[in-house]
């Protein structure tokens, strides 16, 4: 007995180590939502969310996964496009929401199209977004579902930028602005302008407009003052005489020349004796 148990210890061993390393697969995924992303407000009155797509192939393993990506799809939907309008609607339609399994690889693809619908019925926008993902490496069965957890998730990832982008791009027209307040903006509206000289109606929901000016009527402008209360220029006879010519004093003589005596190049007297 004490060579026996040791033995089957010994045997077990590896099982045990291999039962330990092993870690069990995950069971608790969280639900996938978009609410916290920039919400896209469409200038429609509603929105409709076509989710009737279905797995075209028995390789779809696309429904196994813990959150399938066509609930994902439409989750995003509604989440993310926002009516902000009163009339016409949109239409978000899923095209293609599989997961196809080949061997130990993920193969996945996600398609929708937003259509925009006027009040008479004719499609007056539309906008489509595609993306695809593969994930490789399955290991054991045991694992497909947190396989197919991630492979859904990193495509709804960029299905939520290529959207955006989409719909930014093809429906600008029908995006509606959100103010800093977090009110819409709403579309820019037309308003006629009154006529000149009258007073507009006050329309609800817009700022009073201003009076137009006029000029004043001509008999309430004041008159220019009459001629004849001007007061006239002084004539020409009581404007002082210049002085006659004969009452300039007469400029004075100017005084004889000084006569300047020549030099003398003779010594004075004295100064020489003649000789005896």
């Amino acid at each position: 007995m004490r060579t026996l148990f040791p033995r089957r210890i010994l045997l077990l061993l590896p099982l045990l180590v291999a039962a330990c390393a092993s870690e069990p697969p995950p069971t608790n995924f969280a639900p996938l939502r978009y609410e916290y992303l920039t919400p896209l407000r469409l200038n429609v009155g509603q929105i409709d969310v076509d989710d009737r797509w279905r797995p075209m192939s028995a390789a779809d393993v696309g429904p196994l996964s813990p959150v399938p990506p066509v609930q994902a799809l439409a989750q995003m939907a509604r989440d993310r496009l926002k009516p902000a309008g009163s009339t016409a609607r949109a239409v978000f339609t899923i095209d293609d929401a599989s997961i196809i399994q080949n061997g130990d690889q993920l193969l996945g693809s996600l398609a929708a199209h937003v259509d925009i619908v006027s009040a008479e019925g004719a499609r007056v926008g539309y906008a489509e977004a595609r993306v695809a993902r593969n994930k490789v490496g399955l290991g054991r069965a045991a694992q497909l579902p947190a396989a197919l957890y991630d492979i859904t998730k990193q495509m709804m990832e960029a299905m939520n930028v290529e959207l955006e982008y989409q719909i930014r791009r093809n429906l600008k027209d029908w995006l509606v602005a959100e103010t800093p307040s977090g009110a819409d903006a709403g579309p820019v509206q037309a308003q006629d302008l009154p006529a000149p000289g009258t007073t507009p109606d006050a329309t609800p929901g817009l700022a009073p407009t201003a009076p137009p000016m006029t000029a004043p009527p001509i008999s309430a402008m004041p008159a220019p003052a009459p001629f004849s209360t001007m007061p006239a220029p002084a004539p020409f006879s009581t404007m002082p005489a210049p002085a006659p010519f004969s009452t300039m004093p007469a400029p004075a003589p100017m005084p004889p020349p000084v006569p300047v005596p020549s030099p003398s190049m003779s010594p004075p007297a004295g100064y020489l004796t003649l000789p005896r």
